[in-house]
Formats: C-alpha cells, sequence, structure tokens
C-alpha cells in the first residue's frame, strides 16, 4: 500500500469532498452542471470550457458526436423548448461564466426553527 500512496499522493476527490448534497432544484442542477463544466476555466487549465478534452461541453452544443451515456437531451430541455434555442443558451451561459444563483440553501434551519425577530422562546 505504500508503494500506492507514493505513486499516487493526491487524495481521492471523495477524501476531500466538503460536503456532498443531493440536488434540490432544477436551478441548483443547472448551477452543478456549469459549475462543473467551468472548471477547467477556474483551474487556468483553458480559456474556455470548449477547450478541454474531457469535457462534455462541445457535445452538448452540438459541436461533436456525443457518446451513448451522456444524456444531452435532457440537459438540454432545462436551457430551452428547441434544441437550437436549449443549445444556444447553454452554451452562452457555461461560456461566459456568469452562473445562475440556486435557490437552494443549505445553512438555514427550517423556518419553524427561527423565532420571529425581536422575539425569544421559551421553555415548554
Amino acid at each position: 500500500m505504500a508503494k500506492v500512496r507514493a505513486l499516487r499522493p493526491w487524495k481521492p476527490i471523495a477524501a476531500i469532498c466538503i460536503r456532498c448534497l443531493p440536488i434540490a432544484s432544477d436551478a441548483h442542477l443547472i448551477n452543478a452542471i456549469a459549475y462543473v463544466l467551468r472548471n477547467p476555466v477556474a483551474a487556468a487549465l483553458c480559456d474556455h470550457p470548449g477547450e478541454w478534452s474531457e469535457s462534455s461541453y462541445r457535445a452538448t452544443v452540438g459541436r461533436e458526436r456525443a457518446p451513448r451515456w451522456l444524456v444531452v437531451d435532457q440537459v438540454l430541455s432545462f436551457f430551452g423548448p428547441s434544441p437550437e434555442s436549449s443549445r444556444a443558451t447553454f452554451g452562452q451561459l457555461v461560456g461566459s461564466g456568469h452562473l445562475p444563483v440556486s435557490d437552494t440553501s443549505f445553512d438555514e434551519p427550517p423556518a419553524a426553527e427561527h423565532p420571529p425577530a425581536g422575539e425569544h422562546r421559551r421553555a415548554a
């Protein structure tokens, strides 16, 4: 095992993931897709998601054939009513880096746990 660690000093992605939560809404899914596709740009490995060779971006926007496992139609259904408009919207969103704000809150407890402003809970 020591040899394996010496050859692969990095941690598996699961070991460095701070928090893995289920996708909670359409906006959260759209943001997650765009975020993943923009990671190589954010890491300064390329200037545009379409330049990254391991990305599904080009297949999703129709620049190359999609592998069978890539559910392009399902992804594009979030971006417009037709394949053409969906691809254009998807390409603009991911290419520009202007990601939508997710409507998912991770740190807020349910509203019932918050007393109204200025009030304190009384012990039962």
